[in-house]
């Protein structure tokens, strides 16, 4: 699944598990005037860690997401990790201004 949305919040690198695997995280809001705005905590592991080091907080992205969900001592958790991730270049783009064109 794709998610777009601005990036809020971008964590420092680490490594994590028995394997010393590295991560990443980022928050991703979506663009919307609605003022509820849905969002999601995504974590990138291993090689796709180096997806990051191209986006900055701020910028507006799509990123590809996989769902999963683990149980751990009886309680259950949810996952989301990305795979990919690219900036969308259209929310930076200036709209022409086209008051001066003709309707035809």
């Amino acid at each position: 699944m794709d998610f777009s949305g601005k990036i809020t919040h971008k964590t420092n690198k680490e490594t994590v598990g028995e394997k010393q695997t590295p991560k990443q995280s980022i928050r991703v809001e979506e663009v919307t005037d609605s003022e509820h705005k849905n969002a999601m905590f995504i974590d990138f592991f291993g090689k796709k860690v180096s997806e990051l080091e191209k986006v900055n907080v701020g910028d507006v992205v799509t990123v590809g997401v996989n769902f999963k969900s683990s149980e751990y001592k009886g309680r259950f958790y949810n996952n989301l990790s990305g795979w990919s991730i690219k900036v969308d270049q259209e929310w930076f783009a200036k709209p022409e201004d086209d008051s001066d064109s003709l309707p035809f």
